[in-house]
């Protein structure tokens, strides 16, 4: 799905972290009205889009553990 919708996904590799995505033009208002988002030309930030996930990567930051993963 997300490979109809992005054009580019940026990745910075030394830190393993996405920090930004580019659209299709079709998907460009869906986008505007995300907030949070920074937009530069057609390119969008955000803190959000840095470090999903935990260290581990077993959960994402708004889930929480209660006993210790596999």
């Amino acid at each position: 799905m997300l490979g109809l919708m992005l054009e580019a996904v940026y990745y910075d590799t030394e830190k393993g972290l996405v920090v930004a995505i580019k659209p299709k033009p079709p998907f460009l208002p869906l986008l505007d009205i995300c907030s949070g988002l920074t937009q530069k030309e057609g390119i969008f930030t955000t803190p959000a889009l840095a470090g999903i996930g935990d260290p581990d990567g077993i959960r994402t930051h708004d889930l929480h553990r209660d006993r210790v993963a596999c």
